[in-house]
């Protein structure tokens, strides 16, 4: 994988505080592609936020947020990877592609949930 390409809610061009994006092939060895503390903070576009970095091998992706400049609330889009392969690890199941449109959060067992899969 070589890019991480997120979008939170922006129709107000909120700013959302201390936003990190991070990328691991094990789940325990994270990788920073982005940090508002080093990077600073920007307004929310309906374009999103595109990061770019060395191509790593990667199975997970995260992205925080701690509420913006409108509210406390927390709010994603969409979450796109790009790289070599088209499958992603999601909750467990290899899927063909997804985004967040099609993932549930399950707060019982702290994990996205996908009803499609391959």
């Amino acid at each position: 994988m070589d890019k991480v390409r997120v979008w939170h809610y922006a129709a107000d061009g909120r700013i959302y505080n201390a936003t990190k994006t991070q990328v691991s092939e094990n789940g325990s060895s994270w990788y920073t592609v982005f940090d508002s503390a080093v990077s600073g903070t920007y307004a929310e576009t309906a374009a999103g936020r595109t990061y770019t970095f060395p191509v790593r091998s990667v199975r997970y992706v995260r992205d925080y947020l701690n509420g913006s400049n409108k509210n406390a609330g927390n709010h994603w889009v969409e979450i796109e990877v790009w790289g070599m392969r088209t499958t992603a690890y999601v909750g467990g199941y290899l899927l063909a592609c997804c985004s967040l449109a099609e993932m549930r959060y399950n707060e019982s067992r702290s994990l996205w949930e996908v009803d499609r899969w391959s």
